[in-house]
């Protein structure tokens, strides 16, 4: 326990014949503050660590059952990809099994998509009665799921009406000239998937070795790769790239493209303006190496899914290293989730010292949270920010904000647009900068240089009313 203590003030010390008016209420604003600061400055120190939990999947050599149960009573069998809504239903790649699962709201599991029999059949019916060799999924904000086929060589998409049609692909394998429409184009083997904020569709062609999209009208674009495997291109024009099967692909909400380049061992960026650079990987090298460097001079060892969230943090599922990296916004790579050996271990505890066994796809949640499919563990992990000591953040607030102690930056959780955000001293004075925050979900504040002791982070609505104000710890 932290606690202060102080001497009384007496009125005759502060002098009031001979200050001014404006000084008077200066010193009433700074009184208040001061005082209420005394009320909530004793306290439990906070840490802040991510914690890590297993909610579907039994584990073991895997199998199929569990629908309409717990999903962590449901057996998968190779889950290879998740993906979340922004209801927060749970979406998981059972790839052995040939369906994909939902984890619904209410924590049980249920078949989403596919009758477990391999082949290409079913559309215009229910999901659940199609056969499919599902590999990626993605759900777009209308909730519209897509499912990629790269036996097939299709992408097929699920309605709110749970009906499953083809959205590309022909069902044949090739490669067709881009600016088609996508129904009749041909494409290779389609496997990871994203979705941006407008509705487009991402996919990484693993066969034909680009990365394309496919817009809210259905016509299909190529945005990096000339078809060839290899790797060259970096600072230039992303067509004119060559890509070595890039597996998943995610996208920021300003448009940046993200591509696990998974023979590369790279992690690579399609800007807004159509260039391409390495963010994370060394070329030609792979392994483990490199944490708390910089990510473009760091080994990976064959990179099987990459997410990013609002905060503009890309997630790495290092999948032959058997853990989840992470890049910050600095361009800094560290090890987020697992020890390195692979196995299953560390459920409940700190994800850094857990156990994964080839992780494969991931995703995060507009709160930060990352969903990882354990492949060989067969379940499919979550990772969320935990606190060590007592929270003074109202949970009622909807608001996450950590790390607490803090360093240089601080990251917010539950946000809504305009927002208003700022860190002050114990005298009521910004040590940060305003800001109205441009888009819900999380946004990291860089604070800066300023000394160590107990800060005060405000978080305003647009309307002016405060939703928390917490103490941070520097």
């Amino acid at each position: 326990m932290i606690y202060l203590f102080l001497q009384p003030l007496r009125a005759f010390e502060i002098y009031p014949y001979y200050i001014t008016f404006g000084q008077r209420l200066l010193m009433k604003r700074i009184f208040s503050l001061f005082f209420f600061t005394l009320s909530i400055c004793s306290f439990s120190a906070e840490a802040q660590y991510r914690k890590i939990t297993t909610i579907a999947g039994t584990g073991g050599i895997g199998g199929y059952g569990g629908d309409g149960f717990v999903a962590t009573a449901g057996v998968l069998n190779g889950p290879h990809n998740v993906a979340v809504s922004n209801k927060g239903e749970v979406y998981i790649v059972d790839f052995y099994n040939f369906r994909v699962r939902k984890i619904k709201t209410n924590g049980s599991i249920v078949t989403f998509a596919g009758n477990g029999i391999t082949g290409y059949t079913g559309d215009n019916t229910a999901a659940t009665n199609a056969r499919m060799n599902p590999k990626g999924v993605a759900v777009d904000f209308h909730g519209n799921v897509y499912i990629s086929d790269p036996v097939h060589s299709v992408i097929r998409k699920v309605n709110t009406l749970n009906i499953i049609t083809t959205y590309v692909g022909t069902g044949i394998y090739g490669y067709t000239p881009t600016n088609t429409n996508a129904k009749t184009t041909r494409i290779g083997a389609p496997w990871g998937l994203a979705c941006d904020k407008m509705g487009n569709l991402y996919f990484a062609d693993a066969g034909n070795h680009v990365v394309c999209m496919v817009d809210t009208f259905g016509v299909i674009t190529t945005l990096a790769g000339d078809g060839t495997a290899g790797f060259l291109g970096d600072g230039f024009g992303a067509l004119t790239a060559r890509l070595d099967s890039p597996y998943a692909v995610a996208v920021d909400r300003t448009g940046n493209v993200f591509v696990a380049d998974h023979n590369n061992s790279t992690i690579r960026m399609i800007d807004v303006a159509g260039n391409i650079n390495k963010v994370a990987g060394t070329i030609g090298s792979f392994g483990n190496a490199g944490d708390l460097g910089l990510a473009i001079n760091a080994q990976l060892n064959y990179p099987t899914g990459v997410a990013v969230d609002t905060a503009g943090n890309v997630y790495i599922s290092d999948s032959h290293n058997n853990v989840i990296r992470m890049v910050d916004a600095s361009g800094v790579i560290s090890t987020i989730v697992a020890n390195g050996f692979p196995g299953f271990g560390g459920d409940l505890g700190d994800a850094i010292g857990a156990n994964l066994w080839a992780p494969y796809g991931i995703c995060v949640d507009s709160i930060g949270a990352i969903f990882i499919a354990d492949a060989n563990n067969q379940r499919v992990r979550r990772v969320y920010n935990a606190t060590v000591g007592v929270n003074n953040v109202d949970p009622n607030s909807g608001l996450n904000i950590y790390p607490n102690p803090f360093n240089n930056n601080i990251t917010v959780a539950g946000l809504h647009k305009n927002d208003v955000v700022c860190l002050y001293d114990l005298m009521g004075r910004p040590v940060m900068p305003q800001v109205t925050v441009d888009a819900e979900g999380v946004k990291s504040f860089e604070i800066g240089d300023i000394a160590q002791g107990i800060y005060l982070l405000q978080v305003n609505n647009a309307k002016g009313d405060n939703r928390v104000t917490a103490k941070m710890i520097k």
